[in-house]
């Protein structure tokens, strides 16, 4: 049987290491860049690299690269507490495209998103009027949909590793806003992710403890 792994990333001590349920079939694994204690985790210490939030995309976006030979993953955000077993069904809406997550509960597209994120303290260095001005350039229209990136859960294959590929690309490019970004890559493959029921802030599934600021 293939074993589910459930994964996070905390770098620069921003975020504790949640507590979460035990789940049959399922491992869970957390990258840090700073020796840490879990009693929930299987802790893997990496050396930190850039910015932490930068350095957390890396192993957000390529599982297949940061857990080889593992194809069935689901990301959690180091804010997310996991509640229930049953977050493993975020897969079955992952069966068809490979991909799934929730969609955005506010906005619906990256330009309303843009709007707010540069009201955002944690932005403020970020491209993210020449980011979002080069995806209306090529073709993203209005109200094109946005994602909440919190929770993504994967199944392994090649469609898969180039859209996670292509998106880390442009998190690199552009900001590390990475709900900006993500569209843009769907629309190039021509991919429509499987959606969660419910949003991230109403589900049976797991509570967002709340971002810290400096994130």
């Amino acid at each position: 049987m293939t074993r589910t792994v459930i994964y996070t990333a905390v770098m620069g001590g921003y975020n504790e290491l949640q507590t979460r349920p035990d789940i049959d079939g399922v491992d869970f694994v957390a990258f840090v860049d700073r020796p840490t204690v879990s009693d929930y985790w299987d802790v893997r210490v990496v050396p930190p690299t850039d910015t932490p939030r930068r350095h957390a995309k890396r192993y957000k976006m390529l599982p297949h690269i940061v857990l080889p030979g593992r194809a069935h993953t689901i990301w959690v955000d180091g804010t997310v507490r996991i509640d229930s077993a049953a977050i493993t069904d975020a897969l079955n809406y992952a069966s068809q495209s490979g991909f799934a997550l929730w969609r955005h509960p506010e906005r619906d597209d990256i330009y309303s998103e843009a709007v707010v994120s540069l009201g955002l303290p944690k932005y403020a260095q970020e491209p993210i009027l020449s980011q979002v001005a080069h995806y209306w350039d090529a073709g993203l229209p209005l109200h094109s949909g946005l994602w909440a990136c919190g929770i993504l859960a994967r199944i392994d294959s090649p469609t898969v590793r180039t859209l996670m590929e292509d998106w880390f690309d442009e998190v690199e490019k552009w900001s590390v806003q990475d709900q900006l970004a993500l569209p843009a890559c769907l629309q190039k493959l021509g991919i429509t992710p499987g959606a969660f029921p419910g949003n991230l802030y109403s589900n049976p599934w797991l509570t967002v403890t709340g971002h810290n600021p400096a994130w």
